[in-house]
Protein backbone atom coordinates (compact mmCIF):
# COMPACT_ATOMS: atom_id res chain seq x y z
CA UNK A 1 0.00 0.00 0.00
CA UNK A 2 2.91 2.31 0.92
CA UNK A 3 4.13 1.74 -2.81
CA UNK A 4 0.77 2.69 -4.35
CA UNK A 5 0.07 5.60 -2.42
CA UNK A 6 3.79 6.92 -2.76
CA UNK A 7 2.52 6.45 -7.07
CA UNK A 8 -0.27 8.19 -5.96
CA UNK A 9 0.91 11.35 -4.88
CA UNK A 10 3.37 11.75 -7.38
CA UNK A 11 0.41 11.67 -10.31
CA UNK A 12 -1.76 13.87 -8.62
CA UNK A 13 1.44 16.19 -9.16
CA UNK A 14 2.15 15.30 -12.65
CA UNK A 15 -0.42 13.17 -14.37
CA UNK A 16 1.48 12.99 -17.35
CA UNK A 17 4.23 10.47 -15.19
CA UNK A 18 2.70 7.54 -16.80
CA UNK A 19 5.32 5.71 -15.33
CA UNK A 20 3.53 5.96 -11.56
CA UNK A 21 0.51 4.68 -13.50
CA UNK A 22 2.45 1.36 -13.58
CA UNK A 23 3.65 1.16 -10.09
CA UNK A 24 0.11 2.12 -8.86
CA UNK A 25 -1.20 -0.50 -10.93
CA UNK A 26 0.85 -3.75 -9.79
CA UNK A 27 1.41 -2.04 -6.41
CA UNK A 28 -3.12 -2.70 -5.90
CA UNK A 29 -3.48 -5.50 -7.83
CA UNK A 30 -0.45 -7.88 -7.78
CA UNK A 31 -2.29 -10.36 -10.09
CA UNK A 32 -2.83 -7.86 -12.99
CA UNK A 33 -0.29 -9.73 -15.10
CA UNK A 34 -1.99 -12.80 -14.30
CA UNK A 35 -5.42 -12.00 -15.36
CA UNK A 36 -3.75 -10.79 -18.55
CA UNK A 37 -2.24 -14.30 -19.21
CA UNK A 38 -6.23 -15.59 -18.46
CA UNK A 39 -7.90 -13.55 -20.64
CA UNK A 40 -4.99 -14.97 -23.57
CA UNK A 41 -5.77 -18.42 -22.25
CA UNK A 42 -9.85 -17.82 -22.78
CA UNK A 43 -9.37 -17.15 -26.76
CA UNK A 44 -7.99 -19.34 -29.75
CA UNK A 45 -6.50 -16.57 -30.77
CA UNK A 46 -4.86 -15.87 -27.32
CA UNK A 47 -3.84 -20.25 -27.02
CA UNK A 48 -1.74 -19.76 -30.48
CA UNK A 49 0.15 -16.79 -29.52
CA UNK A 50 1.25 -18.26 -26.32
CA UNK A 51 2.55 -21.47 -28.32
CA UNK A 52 4.51 -19.53 -30.85
CA UNK A 53 5.24 -16.52 -28.37
CA UNK A 54 5.99 -14.02 -31.55
CA UNK A 55 7.32 -10.95 -29.76
CA UNK A 56 5.47 -7.69 -30.85
CA UNK A 57 7.58 -5.21 -30.55
CA UNK A 58 10.34 -6.90 -32.66
CA UNK A 59 7.17 -6.47 -35.49
CA UNK A 60 6.18 -3.30 -34.97
CA UNK A 61 10.21 -1.98 -35.12
CA UNK A 62 10.23 -3.50 -38.54
CA UNK A 63 7.04 -2.14 -39.48
CA UNK A 64 8.34 1.56 -38.45
CA UNK A 65 11.69 0.91 -41.00
CA UNK A 66 9.08 0.48 -43.95
CA UNK A 67 7.96 2.66 -46.68
CA UNK A 68 4.96 4.55 -45.53
CA UNK A 69 4.47 4.15 -49.64
CA UNK A 70 5.05 0.17 -49.15
CA UNK A 71 2.25 -0.34 -46.49
CA UNK A 72 -1.56 -1.38 -47.31
CA UNK A 73 -3.80 1.56 -47.94
CA UNK A 74 -6.26 1.39 -45.15
CA UNK A 75 -4.46 -1.14 -43.26
CA UNK A 76 -3.60 -1.50 -39.21
CA UNK A 77 -0.36 -1.02 -40.42
CA UNK A 78 -0.37 2.25 -41.96
CA UNK A 79 -2.86 3.64 -39.79
CA UNK A 80 0.01 2.83 -36.62
CA UNK A 81 2.89 4.44 -38.48
CA UNK A 82 0.69 7.81 -39.10
CA UNK A 83 -0.90 7.36 -35.42
CA UNK A 84 3.51 7.46 -34.42
CA UNK A 85 4.25 10.05 -36.53
CA UNK A 86 1.55 12.35 -35.85
CA UNK A 87 1.75 11.58 -32.01
CA UNK A 88 6.02 11.52 -32.10
CA UNK A 89 5.94 8.53 -30.83
CA UNK A 90 8.00 5.44 -31.62
CA UNK A 91 7.89 1.80 -30.85
CA UNK A 92 9.96 1.72 -28.04
CA UNK A 93 8.12 4.88 -26.62
CA UNK A 94 5.98 3.22 -23.81
CA UNK A 95 8.26 0.08 -23.57
CA UNK A 96 10.74 3.05 -21.83
CA UNK A 97 7.19 4.15 -19.65
CA UNK A 98 6.84 0.98 -18.47
CA UNK A 99 10.33 -0.21 -17.91
CA UNK A 100 10.64 3.18 -15.76
CA UNK A 101 7.64 2.01 -13.30
CA UNK A 102 6.60 -1.31 -14.00
CA UNK A 103 8.32 -4.89 -12.16
CA UNK A 104 7.22 -7.39 -15.11
CA UNK A 105 10.61 -8.04 -15.58
CA UNK A 106 11.08 -9.32 -11.99
CA UNK A 107 8.14 -12.33 -12.49
CA UNK A 108 9.15 -15.39 -12.53
CA UNK A 109 6.45 -17.14 -14.87
CA UNK A 110 7.37 -16.87 -18.33
CA UNK A 111 4.11 -17.01 -20.01
CA UNK A 112 3.17 -14.02 -17.31
CA UNK A 113 6.00 -12.46 -17.91
CA UNK A 114 5.09 -12.69 -21.61
CA UNK A 115 1.57 -11.73 -21.41
CA UNK A 116 2.53 -8.73 -19.51
CA UNK A 117 4.79 -7.43 -21.97
CA UNK A 118 2.44 -7.98 -25.05
CA UNK A 119 0.13 -5.86 -23.46
CA UNK A 120 2.58 -3.15 -22.63
CA UNK A 121 3.87 -3.08 -26.44
CA UNK A 122 0.72 -3.42 -27.93
CA UNK A 123 -0.86 -0.14 -25.84
CA UNK A 124 -0.49 2.21 -28.92
CA UNK A 125 -2.41 -0.34 -30.91
CA UNK A 126 -5.16 -0.03 -28.48
CA UNK A 127 -5.12 3.37 -29.31
CA UNK A 128 -5.24 2.86 -33.08
CA UNK A 129 -8.02 0.44 -33.10
CA UNK A 130 -9.93 2.59 -30.87
CA UNK A 131 -9.54 6.01 -32.23
CA UNK A 132 -8.09 7.98 -29.47
CA UNK A 133 -5.09 10.72 -29.56
CA UNK A 134 -2.76 10.84 -27.45
CA UNK A 135 -4.14 13.60 -25.68
CA UNK A 136 -5.64 13.51 -22.10
CA UNK A 137 -9.26 12.91 -23.13
CA UNK A 138 -7.74 10.09 -25.51
CA UNK A 139 -5.89 8.53 -22.55
CA UNK A 140 -9.00 8.94 -20.70
CA UNK A 141 -11.13 6.90 -23.22
CA UNK A 142 -8.22 4.12 -23.67
CA UNK A 143 -8.30 3.81 -19.91
CA UNK A 144 -11.81 4.06 -19.42
CA UNK A 145 -11.59 0.87 -22.20
CA UNK A 146 -8.69 -1.04 -20.84
CA UNK A 147 -10.51 -1.02 -17.39
CA UNK A 148 -13.75 -2.38 -18.56
CA UNK A 149 -11.43 -5.08 -20.60
CA UNK A 150 -9.03 -5.85 -17.24
CA UNK A 151 -11.49 -4.87 -14.37
CA UNK A 152 -7.90 -3.99 -12.55
CA UNK A 153 -8.74 -2.53 -8.97
CA UNK A 154 -5.88 -0.17 -9.77
CA UNK A 155 -7.63 1.27 -12.76
CA UNK A 156 -10.68 1.94 -11.02
CA UNK A 157 -9.02 4.30 -8.88
CA UNK A 158 -6.82 5.79 -12.40
CA UNK A 159 -10.07 5.96 -13.67
CA UNK A 160 -11.64 7.85 -10.92
CA UNK A 161 -8.57 10.17 -10.60
CA UNK A 162 -8.77 11.06 -14.56
CA UNK A 163 -12.60 12.58 -13.76
CA UNK A 164 -11.19 14.38 -11.12
CA UNK A 165 -8.43 15.59 -13.43
CA UNK A 166 -11.08 16.49 -16.09
CA UNK A 167 -12.75 19.09 -13.27
CA UNK A 168 -9.56 21.09 -13.28
CA UNK A 169 -8.67 21.96 -16.69
CA UNK A 170 -11.23 24.22 -18.97
CA UNK A 171 -15.21 23.29 -19.29
CA UNK A 172 -14.92 22.36 -22.57
CA UNK A 173 -12.42 20.16 -22.52
CA UNK A 174 -12.97 18.68 -19.30
CA UNK A 175 -16.31 17.55 -20.70
CA UNK A 176 -14.72 15.98 -23.83
CA UNK A 177 -12.22 14.17 -21.51
CA UNK A 178 -15.48 12.83 -18.90
CA UNK A 179 -17.25 11.78 -22.20
CA UNK A 180 -14.83 9.90 -24.01
CA UNK A 181 -13.52 8.13 -20.91
CA UNK A 182 -17.25 6.59 -19.96
CA UNK A 183 -17.26 5.84 -23.93
CA UNK A 184 -14.20 3.43 -23.50
CA UNK A 185 -15.94 2.13 -20.76
CA UNK A 186 -18.83 1.48 -22.84
CA UNK A 187 -16.68 0.09 -25.39
CA UNK A 188 -14.50 -2.04 -23.29
CA UNK A 189 -17.27 -4.39 -22.51
CA UNK A 190 -18.45 -4.72 -25.69
CA UNK A 191 -15.64 -5.39 -27.58
CA UNK A 192 -13.40 -8.70 -27.40
CA UNK A 193 -10.27 -8.96 -25.44
CA UNK A 194 -7.82 -7.26 -26.97
CA UNK A 195 -5.11 -9.57 -25.05
CA UNK A 196 -5.84 -12.25 -27.39
CA UNK A 197 -5.46 -9.87 -30.62
CA UNK A 198 -3.09 -11.67 -33.39
CA UNK A 199 -1.46 -8.29 -33.83
CA UNK A 200 1.48 -9.45 -35.89
CA UNK A 201 -0.68 -11.16 -38.37
CA UNK A 202 -3.22 -8.22 -38.82
CA UNK A 203 -0.89 -5.48 -39.57
CA UNK A 204 -1.70 -5.78 -43.19
CA UNK A 205 -5.14 -6.05 -42.55
CA UNK A 206 -8.08 -3.41 -42.96
CA UNK A 207 -8.46 -1.16 -40.11
CA UNK A 208 -11.87 -1.46 -40.51
CA UNK A 209 -11.65 -5.32 -40.28
CA UNK A 210 -9.44 -5.41 -37.56
CA UNK A 211 -12.19 -3.14 -35.85
CA UNK A 212 -15.19 -5.60 -36.89
CA UNK A 213 -13.23 -8.32 -35.70
CA UNK A 214 -12.55 -6.91 -31.96
CA UNK A 215 -16.40 -5.68 -32.12
CA UNK A 216 -15.01 -2.01 -31.62
CA UNK A 217 -17.87 0.22 -33.41
CA UNK A 218 -17.90 3.51 -31.46
CA UNK A 219 -15.19 5.26 -32.68
CA UNK A 220 -15.12 8.83 -31.11
CA UNK A 221 -14.79 12.00 -33.48
CA UNK A 222 -13.48 14.79 -31.57
CA UNK A 223 -10.92 17.66 -31.21
CA UNK A 224 -8.09 16.57 -28.81
CA UNK A 225 -6.06 19.34 -26.77
CA UNK A 226 -2.72 18.49 -25.73
CA UNK A 227 -0.54 20.20 -22.87
CA UNK A 228 2.00 21.13 -25.19
CA UNK A 229 1.75 21.93 -28.62
CA UNK A 230 2.33 18.81 -30.87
Amino acid sequence: MREALSALRVLLRDPNDTAQGFRLLEALDPHLHHRELMRMQSEPSGRSLLRERPVLLDALRELAKLDVDALPQGSLGLAYRRYCEREGLDPDSFVAVGRAGSQADALEDELVRYAAFRHRDSHDLWHVVCGYRTDMAGEAGVLGFTLAQTRSPGLVLLFIGALLQSLLIGRRHGATMRRLAFRGLRSGVRARALSAAPWEAWLTRSLAEVRAELGIVDIPDYEPAYARPR
